[in-house]
């Protein structure tokens, strides 16, 4: 059961394209979500995952969003822009449990306050800088090479292709590892296995489409058959 808490201006569109999602407005603000709303969020402990970041826009009022949902005890995954607002949070939520980043590599050279270059030239060094300061948490770094890690291990996916590079990839990614988090997953296997299915669909997509043309849309229409081949 999917619920999707928007700005009330893109609620209409949410309920036509995504029939399957109930939803729950949220005052706006230039069409940004407003931190005004935030005491409209739904009760967080009903649900068994949550994602926040993916669209919500690089500003203050993301900060009190993030902050609301980092007070919750279930499961989280933060993507995106989310990842500007848990910024000025870390410090206070680093002994949190239950919690999976996915930044790509500048979303994580942000995080670390270093140039992205540096995080290109010495990318183990600050994963393990970042996993010994927050060892609870589990960091998904998405590059071509994408790195699983925490506290205590390290997981590097070699699978999939450049059109996963596509804007709105990551969000199918983020996507997919909540989905596995709501199933019962724990995170380091909701944020393994996540990246491994979205690698394998986009191969997949590449296979029947070419990596020019691929869409993030794509991507998930793949995931049907590829569970099909995993249950069989």
């Amino acid at each position: 059961l999917l619920t999707c808490a928007v700005p009330v201006c893109m609620q209409f569109i949410l309920q036509t394209n995504v029939l399957e999602s109930m939803s729950v407005p949220l005052l706006d603000r230039n069409g940004w979500v407003s931190k005004e709303s935030v005491s409209s969020l739904p009760v967080l402990d009903n649900y068994d995952g949550i994602l926040i970041g993916c669209g919500m826009g690089r500003h203050a009022d993301v900060v009190a969003y993030v902050d609301k949902v980092m007070k919750c005890t279930k499961p989280i995954v933060i993507d995106a822009d989310g990842l500007v607002g848990l910024k000025p949070l870390l410090m206070v939520y680093k002994n949190r449990k239950d919690v999976i980043l996915t930044p790509h590599l500048k979303e994580f050279a942000d995080l670390m306050d270093v140039p992205v270059s540096e995080i290109e030239k010495h990318r183990m060094f600050y994963i393990d800088q970042f996993t010994k300061e927050y060892p609870n948490w589990t960091l998904v770094l998405k590059s071509e090479t994408t790195i699983i890690a925490n506290g205590k291990y390290r997981y590097i996916n070699t699978s999939g292709n450049n059109g996963l590079a596509v804007g709105g990839s990551g969000d199918v990614l983020a996507g997919i590892i909540n989905a596995l988090l709501a199933q019962g997953m724990s995170t380091r296997d909701a944020a393994v296995c996540g990246v491994q299915i979205h690698a394998f669909a986009g191969d997949m997509a590449v296979s029947k489409l070419s990596i020019r043309a691929m869409l993030p849309t794509d991507i998930i229409e793949t995931l049907p058959s590829l569970f099909k081949e995993f249950e069989g």
